[in-house]
Parts: structure tokens; sequence; C-alpha cells
């Protein structure tokens, strides 16, 4: 996903409305799928101070996240192999 949304749709804009510009690119692929499995990485939780544009960047990625787990029917975090159901239910997705 990170290397084929941006070719199919490309962000024109730049600051803020890049986050925008990205999830109208995953809402047209949700659209035009069944299923759509987005695996997204912990924001914030090492504890270190990073420089503004990092930040900057970190800050996007969280915004995305949680735009993107209002649109998802179901959202796990992932704790040491343990799947910890969020939203919605596993049952009927996978076997544990």
């Amino acid at each position: 996903m990170t290397l084929v949304l941006p070719a199919i749709y490309p962000v024109t804009s730049s600051g803020d409305a890049c986050v925008q510009e990205i999830l109208k690119g995953i809402r047209h692929v949700l659209n035009h799928t069944e299923h759509l499995v987005i695996v997204t990485n912990e924001i914030f939780s090492d504890g270190i101070e990073y420089d503004p544009e990092t930040t900057r960047y970190q800050q996007y990625l969280g915004e995305m996240n949680c735009e993107l787990a209002k649109l998802a029917d179901v959202v796990v975090e992932v704790v040491y192999s343990i799947p910890l159901v969020k939203k919605g239910t596993l049952e009927g997705i996978v076997s544990l």
C-alpha cells in the first residue's frame, strides 16, 4: 500500500492536506474491494523526542490511524503476538 497508493493517487498538496489526500485514496480503494487490510505501526511510544519534521510526520500518521480506525470494521492491536481487539470482532475472520 505504501508504494502503490501514492503512485495511483499522487499527493498534489503539502502540509496538513496530505492526510486528507491519502485518506481519499484509501477510501477509493475501500470502495472497490470486499476486504482491505491495513497494517500500521504504533506511534509516539518509543519515548524519543524527534526533530520538528519527524514529529509532524508522526502527527500525520497518528491522525491517519485515527481516521482509519473510524472507517474500519475491525481494529486489532497486536502486543507480543497477542491480538487485542479494539473494535469489532475477529469471529469469522481468522481462526486463533
